[in-house]
């Protein structure tokens, strides 16, 4: 039986390959390949199978459709100033970490976003009108919340006691 320890690494690594990649398009041509994320998602979805769980059934798949559905919903209520790849991204992210740590992830990325984006205006290298591309964001709400996903359960289980 392989460790837990081991079963986060090999998640991890099916997170960051695509994600590298996915972040690279991004800050170059401002668009989130699609294969990049069908792949990354099946990956994950795979990889978070041979987890030992009570049950497994489609809560991994659940997930990932509530994130899209989630992250939609702000794209719309943003005026799509969010753009189609990050939402597909987050639903990557939801195959990565899962509820209830991909809420933070979304946190962290969103709080990393606004500060760059205030120091890039008050730097006047950007305005506010200005599109910043937000997978490399995304990724490092990620990955912040994978590696203190522990504290983060913590803190959602004590909002639901």
């Amino acid at each position: 039986m392989i460790s837990i320890d081991v079963l986060n690494r090999i998640l991890l690594l099916l997170f960051v390959v695509p994600s590298a990649h996915i972040c690279w398009v991004d800050l170059k041509r401002r668009r989130i390949p699609n294969l990049s994320v069908a792949a990354g998602v099946l990956l994950l979805i795979a990889g978070r199978m041979l987890f030992p769980r009570p049950r497994w059934d489609i809560t991994v798949v659940l997930e990932v459709l509530a994130s899209f559905a989630l992250f939609y919903l702000i794209r719309l209520f943003t005026r799509n100033r969010l753009g189609t790849g990050d939402v597909k991204y987050s639903a990557m992210i939801a195959a990565f970490i899962g509820f209830p740590v991909w809420f933070a992830a979304i946190l962290f990325s969103s709080i990393a976003g606004l500060l760059v984006g205030f120091f890039l205006i008050l730097m006047k290298k950007i305005n506010t009108e200005t599109k910043m591309p937000f997978a490399p964001f995304l990724a490092f709400g990620a990955l912040t919340a994978f590696f203190i996903r522990d504290h983060v359960m913590k803190v959602f289980s004590g909002f639901l006691v």
